[in-house]
Formats: C-alpha cells, structure tokens, sequence
C-alpha cells in the first residue's frame, strides 16, 4: 500500500484492515507500506488482527537518520518488530 509520503498510521490501519478481509476469504494475507512517514509502534496494529482472531506480526524498518554524539554520520536506525496471536 502506497503511504504518499503521508502519516502512516492511518495507511497502516487500512493495510491492516484489507489484509483482515483477505485472510477470512483465503486464510492467509499479508500487506506492506511504502512511501510513509513515522509508524509509531506496532502493538496497536497487531493487537487488531489478534482481537479478530488471526495471528498479527507487524515489522518496521527506517533509514538512517541521525548520527550519534560524536560521529558524523547515521549509525542505525529504528527497527522494530511485535507479534500477538489471539487469545483461546
């Protein structure tokens, strides 16, 4: 799904939402953004597809941005990674 460069919560939200619809139609589905901003973290997203009863696994990944005190370039960037299954 195409952010456009815009927030990404609301184009994750709709990632989420159209892979809910696939995975009840065919039993699996998975979706990926580009082009977005800021994700934030990831539980609420997973946490979704878990109260629908599916297993959620939510990966974001970001250029490097800033440097660390006393280097002058980008070391690293914010990676994160959350999964949640439903509760039974």
């Amino acid at each position: 799904m195409d952010g456009q460069r815009g927030l990404s919560p609301p184009t994750a939200l709709t990632a989420v939402s159209a892979s809910l619809t696939r995975v009840n139609d065919v039993g699996i589905a998975t979706a990926a953004v580009l082009n977005a901003n800021h994700l934030g973290v990831l539980p609420p997203y997973v946490e979704q597809m878990a109260r629908s009863g599916t297993i959620g696994i939510g990966m974001a990944t970001t250029n490097t941005l800033s440097a660390p005190v006393g280097r002058e370039t980008g070391h690293g960037g914010n990676q994160s990674a959350g999964s949640r299954g439903p509760e039974r």
